[in-house]
C-alpha cells in the first residue's frame, strides 16, 4: 500500500507545475488532565504530533492534495499507563470541478472526510469516490467507499477489527458505505430541503448491514439567525427500527456573539424503536467512558464569541436518559472551548469539560485540555 501511495504522490507532483506546488506543516500539543470521582487517581493524557500537507493543481480542472501525520499518545490512570505511536495518511485526494450547461459538477477520488446529512451516523475519513452535480436549484450527490484500510488508532468506529495492533497502524472494520443524496435549494425562497439514503454493508458478512434514511431542512430566520432540522430513521438488517432527530437555531445577537438553542434525540428501547446505532463512534456527553449516542434526549444551549483572533464557545447540555420508555434526568454537561491566535502561525487553546450527575456524585467528571499548535 505504501508503494502505491508513494507512486501516486510522486506521479501527481511531477505532472503538475512545480511553481504551483504548495505545502505546509503543523506541530501540535494536547495535554489533558481528567478526574472521575468514582476513581481515586487523576488521569493524564499527553499527545504530540506533526502533520505535513501538500496541494498542487494537475491541470485546469484537476487537483491533488495529501496530508500525512505522526503522533503519539501517552495515557496514565492510577498505576496503568499506555504509550501508542500512530502514523496515518488522513488525506489523499484527486479532485475535479467543471462547469455544466446549467450548473457545475464535482468528482473526488481517494481518502478524505465524508459525513452523512445529520453528522450523527457517519462523520469521518474514508476511502472512496464522491460525485455531485448541481442543476439550477437541485443538487445530487453519490458516494461509495470502504473503511477497511483506515487506521483505527486514528479513526474511531463502533465496529472493531478483531485483529488488533496497538502500535502505528491497525486496520479498521471493513464496511462499504453507499450514499445517495438529493436536495432542493429554493424551498420557501432560499431554504434547503435534503433527502439522503445510506447503506453500510460488510463484504465479509461479519458485521450487521445498516440502513439510514435522513431528511434535513436548513435555512435562515429572517436576518437574525439560522435554523437546522434533521431526522433519521435506521435499521439493522432491516429487522428493527431506530431513530435520531435534532433541531438547532442560531441567533446573531451582535457582530461577535452568536447564541443558540437546540436538542438531540437518539432512540432507546421505546415502543417500536430499538437503540440507535452509529457507524462512527460518538458519545452523548463528557461522562467518563461516555454515554453512547443512544437512549438519550439532550436539550442544549450554546454561546459563541469571536473577535480579533479570539474564539470561545460554551455548550450546556441537559442529559436525559431514556434507555427504555422511562425518561430520567441525569445531569448537566458543560463544555468550554477557547482558542487564541497569539501570532499568525501560533495558536493556543483550552478545553474545559464537566459532567455533574444529579443522581450519583460518583459519576461526576471534570477535565481540562491545554492545546498549542505551530504552523509552518
Amino acid at each position: 500500500m505504501k508503494k502505491v501511495l508513494s507512486a501516486l504522490i510522486l506521479g501527481c507532483a511531477f505532472t503538475a507545475s512545480l511553481s504551483a506546488f504548495t505545502w505546509s506543516g503543523l506541530i501540535d500539543n494536547n495535554t489533558k488532565i481528567a478526574k472521575n470521582l468514582s476513581n481515586t487517581g487523576v488521569q493524564l493524557n499527553q499527545s504530540n504530533g506533526i502533520f505535513l500537507s501538500m496541494a498542487t493543481p494537475i491541470n485546469k480542472n484537476l487537483s491533488f492534495s495529501a496530508e500525512g501525520l505522526y503522533k503519539y499518545s501517552y495515557t496514565k490512570a492510577d498505576d496503568v499507563s499506555t504509550f501508542t505511536n500512530i502514523v496515518d495518511v488522513d488525506l489523499l485526494k484527486l479532485g475535479s470541478t467543471w462547469g455544466t450547461a446549467s450548473g457545475f459538477a464535482n468528482l473526488s477520488l481517494g481518502r478524505f472526510f465524508i459525513s452523512d446529512a445529520s453528522s450523527a451516523v457517519f462523520a469521518q475519513t474514508c476511502d472512496g469516490i464522491y460525485f455531485s452535480t448541481s442543476i439550477i436549484n437541485w443538487s445530487v450527490a453519490l458516494y461509495a467507499g470502504y473503511t477497511g484500510l483506515l487506521n483505527s488508532l486514528n479513526v474511531s468506529m463502533t465496529a472493531l477489527n478483531t485483529n488488533t495492533n496497538d502500535q502505528f497502524y491497525n486496520l479498521s472494520a471493513g464496511y462499504i458505505p453507499l450514499s445517495a443524496e438529493l436536495s432542493y435549494g429554493a424551498l420557501f425562497g432560499t431554504d434547503v430541503l435534503g433527502l439522503q439514503a445510506m447503506y453500510f454493508l460488510d463484504p465479509k458478512q461479519e458485521l450487521p448491514s445498516l440502513f439510514y434514511g435522513t431528511v434535513t431542512l436548513n435555512g435562515s430566520i429572517s436576518t437574525i439567525g439560522t435554523y437546522s432540522l434533521a431526522a433519521t430513521l435506521g435499521s439493522s438488517e432491516f429487522k428493527n427500527l431506530m431513530m435520531y432527530a435534532k433541531a438547532d437555531m442560531m441567533f446573531f445577537t451582535t457582530d461577535s456573539l452568536i447564541l443558540g438553542i437546540g436538542a438531540e434525540y437518539a432512540s432507546g428501547e421505546q415502543g417500536a424503536f430499538t437503540s440507535f446505532k452509529t457507524v462512527t463512534a460518538k458519545t452523548a456527553c463528557n461522562y467518563a467512558g461516555g454515554y453512547p449516542l443512544s437512549g438519550v434526549l439532550l436539550p442544549k444551549l450554546t454561546a459563541t464569541y469571536a473577535v480579533n483572533g479570539l474564539y470561545a464557545n460554551l455548550t450546556e447540555k441537559f442529559v436525559c436518559l431514556m434507555p427504555s420508555d422511562e425518561l430520567k434526568y441525569s445531569g448537566f454537561d458543560t463544555t468550554l472551548t477557547i482558542l487564541y491566535n497569539l501570532f499568525s502561525d501560533f495558536q493556543i487553546g483550552l478545553d474545559c469539560n464537566a459532567y455533574i450527575d444529579v443522581n450519583n456524585s460518583d459519576s461526576n467528571y471534570f477535565g481540562g485540555t491545554f492545546k498549542a499548535s505551530l504552523t509552518f
